[in-house]
């Protein structure tokens, strides 16, 4: 039997990243720079879509100073969307199940939000953050470009976490018994949630830590949805404050 081909790795997105500078105008404010990028991005990759994810449709409503277009306001209240030429700037709100598509714009991003947006594979990625250290796990990963504003000195108290990489047995043993795991879903299947749970009780067990950051940008780069990396720390941090659920023994 011939062996099975490797699928190719999905092809690279353009990402970019900056910090939220959009103060009024007196106090040296600029709009984001993630807008004319997305509309630029769009056009470039032929996109008709642009999504804008918040944590809620009001907080989307009160773009307008950020993304230097009133229009932001309509995305408060249904469709929650507007045209710009041929593209729709659509608004999705994060609360309850949602979906991003086409260019996406992250307001306000966090690593966790970052990780689900990467699993829905949209055609680009724009993140913007409150301070560099909120989505400092995808930037080790994905090293976007930096655009728009930067105040190098007031973010740098803001710009200090230091993503190295797991210890390589904790890597080598979470990628053994992710294989276990259907990455088309949350971990949720005992059989799942077992194999992994093993692998870091048995970490546990000869003194190796497994720090959170490092075992989310780890997973990200080995394109993890955001839902199952959030519950595979939740597992972790269990196991590391001494708890010790159903598992699958494992050796290490």
């Amino acid at each position: 039997m011939s062996p099975t081909p490797k699928q190719a790795a999905p092809p690279a997105i353009p990402r970019v990243w900056e910090v939220d500078w959009a103060l009024p105008p007196e106090e040296g404010g600029t709009p984001w720079g993630a807008y004319d990028w997305a509309l630029e991005t769009a056009d470039l990759c032929d996109v008709k879509q642009i999504t804008i994810v918040g944590a809620s449709y009001d907080t989307l409503g009160e773009l307008d100073q950020a993304i230097d277009d009133p229009r932001a306001a309509g995305l408060r209240v249904l469709p929650h969307s507007y045209r710009v030429g041929p593209i729709t700037v659509t608004g999705v709100s994060r609360r309850g199940s949602w979906y991003a598509s086409g260019v996406v714009i992250v307001a306000w991003g966090t690593d966790q939000v970052l990780a689900e947006i990467e699993s829905q594979r949209p055609a680009a990625i724009a993140a913007v953050a409150t301070w560099p250290d909120s989505i400092a796990g995808w930037r080790s990963v994905h090293r976007p470009d930096r655009i728009g504003q930067v105040r190098a000195d007031q973010e740098a108290q803001f710009d200090t976490a230091t993503i190295t990489g797991l210890d390589p047995q904790a890597a080598n043993a979470i990628d053994s018994a992710g294989a276990w795991v259907n990455q088309a879903h949350a971990v949720r299947d005992s059989d799942e949630r077992e194999a992994i749970a093993g692998a870091l009780i048995a970490l546990r067990s000869v003194g190796v830590r497994v720090d959170p950051d490092e075992l989310r940008a780890h997973l990200m780069a080995r394109q993890w949805g955001g839902r199952l990396i959030d519950q595979t720390i939740e597992l972790s941090q269990r196991i590391d404050d001494g708890q010790t659920p159903h598992h699958r023994a494992f050796r290490l």
